[in-house]
């Protein structure tokens, strides 16, 4: 009896270990047709239909990083940058050698001012594509922006210093 349990017992493991090892099946015609129908609903400034078609896109496919990165751009399209940068991140976790996909969360760390993110994004987007003319192109504005801000920065601490400005003795 004690053989018999022992036998139904690892059965029942195996089979629960095969179940749950083996992943559904993803419709890639459905998958196909939500990012088609995000994307037109996009291109007709239906955002909140565009939204949905590729939420139910990761819903069916979470690791799609298509659906993922369709979302982003449509999230930072509507100025919503933080939650354009989770999806570009995600959507990066899942192609992670995938240079667009930087340069894009690159423009959303511009969008909520953190440079040297958006920097560091750009450099790994040339790291993997050293000849990507819009990742030179947004390195190139990265470090300009830099340099502007660093000479605002020191032209108003130097007016903050008593004496700076012209006349005042």
């Amino acid at each position: 009896m004690k053989h018999c349990i022992a036998i139904l017992l690892a059965s029942l493991c195996f089979f629960t270990t095969s179940q749950a090892s083996t992943p559904p099946a993803i419709d890639s015609d459905e998958l196909a047709t939500l990012l088609q129908q995000g994307n037109s609903a996009w291109s007709e400034q239906k955002l909140e239909q565009a939204e949905q078609a590729f939420r139910r896109a990761i819903d069916l496919d979470p690791d799609s990083s298509l659906a993922h990165a369709n979302l982003a751009g449509l999230l930072q399209s509507m100025n919503r940058s933080r939650e354009a940068v989770e999806e570009y991140q995600t959507a990066i976790t899942l192609d992670a050698e995938n240079p667009r996909l930087f340069v894009a969360l690159a423009i959303s760390y511009l969008h909520l001012r953190s440079y040297s993110m958006a920097q560091a994004m750009a450099d790994e987007a040339l790291r993997l594509d050293p000849d990507m003319a819009n990742a030179k192109k947004l390195v190139e504005y990265i470090e300009t922006r830099g340099e502007v801000i660093k000479r605002a920065s020191d032209a108003e601490t130097s007016n903050r210093t008593p004496g700076a400005i012209s006349g005042i003795k």
